[in-house]
């Protein structure tokens, strides 16, 4: 019986040891970008949606705001490639996690100097705000999205 208790134990021990490990590596491995919103459209930077594109790459808003921020020029290169040329989400979102936190946060800064609102999704009035009046805090009209 005692045997079985210590066995059962070390059993359980190395199970915990292997869920917080793997609980670890999904962490990581799921990194992502940061949401960028402008004229009541929100998307993650890492997205493949062609909205994304359009608001980005045909405006040239992103050649912009690469070139306005403090990142190492062969990433900013990399990371307009894998955005306008390649349309890679997955290649955007490796690029990002290899900035250092002073890059994330010009390449942020840069975002929001074209007007680019980080991490903020725009709300739609509802009835009765558009009803009420309220509007003035509100950015979208109900059918923005």
């Amino acid at each position: 019986m005692k045997a079985y208790c210590i066995r059962h134990r070390s059993f359980l021990a190395t199970l915990g040891v292997i869920v917080v490990v793997t609980s670890l590596l999904g962490l990581v491995g799921c990194a992502s970008t940061f949401l960028v919103s402008k004229d009541c459209y929100s998307s993650f930077l890492d997205s493949d949606e062609k909205r994304l594109y359009s608001m980005l790459c045909e405006t040239e808003d992103f050649r912009k705001i690469i070139a306005a921020a403090a990142i190492q020029p062969d990433k900013k290169d990399s990371l307009y490639k894998a955005l306008c040329k390649e349309r890679s989400g997955k290649k955007v979102r490796h690029l990002y996690a290899s900035l250092s936190e002073q890059e994330k946060d010009s390449l942020k800064l840069s975002f929001q100097t074209q007007g680019y609102d980080i991490n903020y999704k725009p709300v739609e009035a509802s009835g009765a705000d558009r009803m009420s009046g309220l509007r003035a805090n509100l950015q979208c009209p109900a059918q923005g999205y």
